[in-house]
């Protein structure tokens, strides 16, 4: 990042091209945060998918030993406790949480209400 900002703040055809004459340091990194927004949109949306797959993988995890139903109902008791959605757009999902929903999460474990009530 901070060889991308020094590219960014040293080109004077970057700064002419937005009307600048001279290079002032504030400027070439307003310019550089600008242009580099995209990019790091798509990081974020790289490490939220990322992060998400580390998740499922987990919940598989405590599946496979044998807590399926011990990390359902406290994915439920979490889900009660924060009053989130329970089904957000889908894209906005993916782009902004971290984490799967609750819903996301419950399917693979094979967690149901039914399965709640048997217990």
């Amino acid at each position: 990042v901070s060889y991308l900002y020094g590219a960014t703040s040293g080109n004077k055809e970057l700064f002419k091209s937005f009307g600048y004459t001279d290079q002032p340091h504030i400027i070439g990194l307003a310019l550089f945060f600008t242009i580099f927004h995209p990019v790091d949109s798509l990081l974020d949306l790289a490490g939220n998918w990322v992060s998400r797959r580390f998740e499922y993988q987990a919940d598989r995890f405590a599946k496979n030993l044998g807590h399926g139903e011990s990390l359902g109902r406290a994915l439920v008791n979490m889900q009660i406790e924060n009053l989130s959605t329970m089904t957000p757009d889908p894209w906005y999902s993916a782009y902004h949480y971290t984490h799967p929903t609750l819903l996301e999460r419950l399917k693979p474990i094979g967690y149901t209400a039914q399965s709640k009530k048997e217990n």
